[in-house]
């Protein structure tokens, strides 16, 4: 934020050399080539309030129009700052917020929600049936593994101590995923015009929401040291899942304007 005055402009000011001093500053211009500087001297400015500044400009030798810096232009007057108070908003919001939370209770109590009716994984003619063994488990975390497939047994929501994954690379070979088209964002952009208000929905644990038909739950089964388990819900990492997730939403908002 320096002042920049060229020598050409600084003579037809009609001062002298022995102002000048010996200046250390570096300046650079955008290709990275730097501008010879002859050195520095004290001008004296008169703003439009006849107010007198007196300003360190630094001398250059080349020709470019005379550049004041950002604090240059304060001090001058030049620049004004206008700051409109904004009052905390986050009162009100939490008093609507503890409103929806007590009318829609039975939604934010914590637990793992579920979309009506049941999705199917449909596999290809030639699929075969795949067979693993439970994968080792670290000493340290066997008692949180089974404390968690407990918890999920009871309970269906993750924590955010361990996650416990299924490895579908198998099966996924063999999944016959729908043929769902996702809108663009150009198209989403083409409703959006005049709109005022705009809502995020997260789905927490999403995938999680949409309950397995008997037949594709035993397709999610997993052995581990502690018995055989399948998923009741859609799994993560499972290759059909985004499509009948984003589907199912699309569908349950799409009179949602």
């Amino acid at each position: 934020m320096c002042n920049l005055l060229s020598y050409n402009d600084y003579k037809c000011l009609g001062l002298t050399d022995k102002l000048l001093q010996k200046c250390y500053k570096k300046i650079i211009q955008l290709d990275k080539s730097n501008v010879p500087v002859v050195g520095s001297a004290m001008i004296p400015l008169v703003n439009k309030n006849n107010e007198t500044k007196l300003l360190e400009f630094i001398v250059v030798d080349v020709q470019c129009p005379p550049i004041l810096g950002l604090q240059a232009s304060i001090n001058l007057n030049l620049i004004t700052y206008h700051i409109n108070m904004v009052s905390d908003s986050e009162p009100l919001i939490n008093k609507y917020t503890d409103a929806i939370k007590h009318e829609f209770k039975d939604l934010f109590d914590g637990k793992l929600g579920s979309i009506p009716g049941t999705v199917s994984i449909t596999l290809d003619s030639n699929a075969k049936p795949v067979a693993q063994p439970a994968r080792r488990i670290p000493f340290g975390l066997i008692d949180d593994v089974k404390a968690e497939l407990a918890r999920m047994v009871t309970d269906g929501a993750k924590n955010n101590k361990i996650r416990l994954c299924l490895d579908p690379r198998k099966l996924n070979k063999y999944i016959i995923r729908a043929r769902f088209q996702l809108p663009t964002f150009d198209e989403v952009k083409s409703r959006l015009k005049d709109a005022k208000f705009f809502v995020v929905l997260d789905a927490s644990n999403g995938f999680w929401m949409l309950n397995l038909d008997e037949a594709s739950s035993e397709l999610l089964s997993f052995i581990t040291p502690f018995g055989r388990f399948a998923f009741k819900r859609m799994a993560f990492g499972v290759a059909s899942a985004p499509e009948e997730f984003c589907r199912i939403f699309c569908q349950m908002f799409k009179n949602v304007e």
